[in-house]
This record gives structure tokens, sequence and C-alpha cells, in this order.
């Protein structure tokens, strides 16, 4: 009536020790597995929601950067920097100056120069340097101007009417 049940399981510590791993293990595995798969879908719904943004070659942005916008004072936008290489669709590499290292940023990091004083171009200057230097190897009378151009941004300004028939004008961004 007391006690202990007659039928007794053995119970083996070792054997439950070796279950608990093994079912570890096997978790471990298929979170790993599947990670992965979250991350591509995350990233697909979220490079779908971006605006259509496209840089070329040799322009000048800005960049958003998030550890300046908690200084006081501080402005998110640094830079300009110079769109180096476009990675993908979503991705590109720019760099701010010829000194420093180049970086890879995602497209909604990113925003047009508009200011009217551009920066001065590294890349197009080495290219003009060495043009100039080869054509010079050649004895050919070539002006820098018609070497190579860059490429700059500029934005389209549409004057729109209301129904009233009141002008809109874009407005003008002088800073970033």
């Amino acid at each position: 009536m007391f006690g202990l049940p007659n039928t007794v399981n053995d119970f083996c510590q070792i054997e439950y020790v070796e279950w608990v791993k093994n079912t570890m293990r096997e978790a471990y595995k298929n979170v790993y597995d599947h990670s992965g798969q979250a991350a591509q879908r995350q990233k697909l719904y979220y490079d779908r929601g971006l605006k259509v943004r496209k840089f070329e070659p040799n322009c000048w942005v800005w960049r958003w950067y998030l550890p300046k916008v908690n200084q006081t004072l501080g402005l998110g936008w640094t830079g300009p920097y110079l769109v180096i290489e476009k990675i993908t669709d979503v991705t590109y590499k720019i760099q701010k100056s010829e000194q420093t290292k180049s970086i890879m940023v995602h497209v909604d990091h990113l925003k047009p120069y508009l200011g009217r004083n551009e920066p001065n171009n590294w890349v197009l200057n080495n290219a003009l340097n060495i043009s100039h230097q080869s054509d010079e190897s050649l004895n050919l009378d070539m002006s820098v101007g018609q070497a190579l151009t860059p490429v700059v941004y500029t934005p389209e300004r549409q004057i729109t009417k209301t129904r009233i028939g009141r002008t809109v004008r874009p407005r003008d961004i002088y800073s970033p």
C-alpha cells in the first residue's frame, strides 16, 4: 500500500544525458539551417519596400551615419562621399577621400549630393593625368575637358500647377 510501486523503471542517467545531447545538437542544427533562409527572406522584404535610387559611379552622395545623430548638434548625414562602384542594385561602394578606405553601404543610407560646389574628384583627376601623359607620349593635342567628363547627378526640377492655378516649384536643397 505504501512505498514504491512494484514495477520500477530502470532509468539510466548516462542514457538520458546522451539523449539530451543528441536532441540539443539536432535542434541547433535545425535552427542553423533555417536561420539563413530567414535572413534571406527578411532581406527580400526589406529591399522590396525601398525607394528606387540609382547612383552612377563618380557621382557624389551623402551617407547616413547613425552614431553622428546621437551626438549633440550632430547631423546624421556625413560626407560627401564618392560612389566608386555599384555592387548590386541596393549596395554601393563609396569612399570619402583618396586616403580613406572604401566602404560598402546599403542604398537607403545614401542620398544625392546636390550642392553647388562639387568636391574634387580624385578618380577623374588620376584618369585625366594618365590620359594626359599618354597623349603627350603620342604627341596629341587634347584639352582636359574633352578627355573625360564627370557624371553629375542633377534632379529634374518640374514646375507644376495646382487646380487653382498656383505655381508650385520644388525647393532648392543647399544642405544635406
